[in-house]
């Protein structure tokens, strides 16, 4: 199961009626998931869902501006990770993220980052989070940045120059990560 994005933040004060209907629903999905070390990956909103229901806590402490960024590898063998090299280049883009991972042995850091600690975990054998975009390309997060641009995920200040530089990275690493994934679950 691949869960991605979504226009709503956790850390809402006002969430609507459809908000928490989601919220519910698919915390229960992924209660169920996790239970049964199903595989799935979470990604931005994704890794939120996974963090309610393992009881982490979400803050705005490490919120990054959207663009690229180096990450580092924690843990140095996982399937998933695959031969991704120590350090990648990925991309970033959120208000809120993990502020810390309940102690718990089913859980595993295995990608950092310096502004966000925790840039990916693993619970279990098989149910995947990341706070970074395995799935982005640098046409895809242009889009997204224009698509989000009064929302604040960038300033007006930086935000061409986000743009420009996102494609001066190589994203091939990142974009593995996402293919290992899929080629290991695949039926």
């Amino acid at each position: 199961m691949l869960l991605g994005g979504s226009p709503f933040n956790n850390l809402e004060l006002r969430k609507s009626p459809l908000q928490l209907r989601v919220e519910r629903e698919i915390g229960t999905l992924i209660a169920e998931c996790i239970d049964r070390d199903f595989p799935v990956m979470g990604a931005c909103y994704g890794i939120g869902a996974i963090r309610t229901v393992i009881g982490a806590t979400l803050s705005d402490e490490h919120a990054e501006e959207a663009g690229p960024i180096t990450v580092s590898r924690a843990e140095a063998e996982d399937a998933v990770l695959g031969a991704t090299p120590p350090t990648f280049d990925t991309r970033v883009g959120h208000k809120e993220a993990l502020a810390a991972l309940p102690e718990d042995p089913r859980v595993s850091v295995l990608v950092t980052g310096d502004a966000c600690p925790t840039q990916m975990f693993r619970v279990g054998k098989n149910v995947y989070a990341t706070q970074f975009h395995p799935e982005l390309t640098a046409e895809a997060l242009e889009f997204r940045l224009r698509l989000y641009a009064h929302l604040g995920y960038t300033s007006h200040e930086t935000f061409e120059t986000q743009i420009a530089k996102a494609y001066d990275y190589d994203y091939s690493a990142n974009n593995q990560i996402l293919a290992n994934f899929a080629r290991r679950y695949r039926r």
